[in-house]
């Protein structure tokens, strides 16, 4: 019998949870403190999918220009709903290529690194980083001004969640270069 992928059973599971929790949140009041305009649901699912927030950002730059067109929508959702739900799938699908790889990585070791191979692995590296840190100092501040958003209760959890992608994807940065070094020192 086949083993069902992960790369493919979490993102068929991460995007419908996505999406009920922004409907969710746009069905709920705004709350009346704080200067923010979220609600619960999107701070939420921004705080699970964490690392799909940037592949928004990318898009936020030509989002917020002239207003003498109307933005497009496609379902209700603009372009930074859309590049986020991307996102979304996008990250939990490499999230479980490398939960489905780490059963078969003793196979990979006898393989022979190329130069690209070295260079791949080290951008994936240094962006994980670089998210983790961006995320951890989104998490502290969110953490330090839980009104930032509109939603208390909303930031608490996002910026929680926040921190804990910011340590994973640090810490899973450190292990890939240490068993990077350790290969690299037993040739």
């Amino acid at each position: 019998m086949r083993k069902l992928k992960l790369s493919v059973l979490l993102p068929v599971i991460q995007l419908p949870l996505a999406l009920v929790l922004w409907e969710w949140g746009g069905r709920l009041p705004l709350p009346s403190l704080g200067s923010g305009h979220f609600r619960a649901g999107p701070l939420v699912c921004y705080g699970i999918n964490a690392p799909a927030v940037f592949l928004r950002l990318v898009v936020f730059p030509f989002t917020r220009g002239s207003r003498q067109w109307a933005q497009p929508s496609i379902f209700g959702y603009g372009p930074e709903e859309w590049s986020f739900f991307l996102g979304v799938v996008i990250l939990w699908f490499l999230v479980g290529t490398l939960l489905d790889q780490r059963g078969s990585e003793n196979g990979l070791s006898d393989k022979r690194m190329t130069v690209i191979d070295v260079l791949l692995r080290l951008s994936g590296i240094v962006l994980g980083v670089v998210i983790g840190i961006a995320l951890f100092v989104e998490g502290q501040k969110g953490l330090r001004i839980p009104y930032r958003w509109g939603d208390y209760q909303g930031t608490v959890v996002e910026s929680i969640l926040f921190l804990v992608w910011s340590f994973v994807l640090i810490c899973f940065s450190g292990v890939k270069v240490t068993r990077m070094i350790r290969r690299v020192i037993r040739r």
